[in-house]
């Protein structure tokens, strides 16, 4: 399987040739953020699959195909949601490595020989192969099972992509993040020790220093949720550098609601709701501390109405 890796996502494990079924029906993409759009591709190829009699599964680039210094989704969370999909094996390739491949060779020797494809799904505007020069056309021609995907979009006209999600999350509306994606957007950390200015406040907080590779909403206070293992908490979280005692890193800390104890080395999940407001640098602790109060009755009153 020259240029091509391949995952059985029930097992989790690398598969060669030997393992492969003998053919298969893949969406095709770059999948950063798991949006409704790609869950349409998903629902699509398992259709088509089973029209096929042969497994679903996707083929996406593991690095972009575009110079991108931050992503919505990492390798392994794109792992996780192709298997929720009901995806069976998750063929990858470097950008670098298939650049040059022209839109036949990438057909003929990827799709055809290393993925053992028989169908193909993409979205109406897919492209691929050297200068994307290939488009759905070529492979309608090419596969005798092939869909494409139109546009998805909201009730208001705004279009489901990857980047309409970052537009979003930069403008800190995560609702509308929300709404594209279909649940929350997140970040993950393990909890680490702060300054404990929140302590000292009355108002403890689990910090977590967000991965610099991962698309962080706009800076500011934030409804949330925090799942740890299999508990949730609601909280109010502040994304930032806390400009009244100063920090170096970006962290994002959060006070939960209705919770005692630390979280301390555990991993977390911080799920964003909706955002209260821009950070502020206070003149002192006191006028920090009553905003917080603020801030923390506002996130207990959006628990409440839910």
């Amino acid at each position: 399987m020259a240029d091509v890796s391949c995952i059985d996502l029930e097992t989790g494990k690398e598969v060669g040739a030997d393992g492969l079924p003998s053919k298969t029906v893949l969406c095709l993409g770059f999948f950063d953020g798991i949006h409704l759009a790609h869950e349409k591709l998903f629902e699509e190829t398992s259709r088509l699959a089973q029209k096929a009699l042969c497994p679903p599964g996707v083929w996406f680039f593991r690095t972009a195909p575009f110079k991108r210094t931050a992503y919505l989704t990492d390798f392994e969370e794109k792992l996780e949601s192709f298997r929720d999909h009901g995806l069976k094996y998750a063929f990858y390739s470097d950008f670098d490595t298939l650049k040059d491949y022209s839109p036949s060779s990438f057909i003929e020797r990827i799709l055809k020989v290393s993925c053992r494809c028989a169908g193909v799904v993409c979205g109406f505007n897919f492209t691929f192969g050297k200068d994307a020069a290939g488009s759905p056309t070529m492979l309608k021609e090419a596969f005798q099972f092939c869909e494409t995907v139109p546009e998805q979009t909201l009730e208001d006209g705004r279009i489901v992509s990857s980047s309409s999600v970052r537009d979003a999350l930069s403008e800190g509306d995560v609702k509308t993040a929300e709404k594209m994606l279909g649940r929350p957007y997140s970040l993950c950390g393990t909890v680490a020790h702060g300054n404990r200015y929140g302590a000292t406040l009355g108002f403890p907080t689990a910090n977590i220093y967000p991965d610099l590779k991962r698309v962080c909403p706009r800076p500011g206070v934030y409804v949330t949720r925090v799942e740890c293992g299999d508990k949730k908490y609601g909280a109010v979280t502040d994304v930032g550098f806390k400009p009244t005692v100063g920090s170096e890193k970006l962290v994002c800390e959060s006070h939960l609601l209705d919770f005692t104890g630390d979280l301390y080395g555990r991993q977390i999940r911080v799920c964003f709701l909706e955002r209260l407001r821009d950070e502020q640098k206070f003149g002192d602790l006191s006028a920090l501390k009553e905003q917080i109060l603020i801030d923390k009755s506002q996130a207990e009153k959006y628990f409440h109405n839910k």
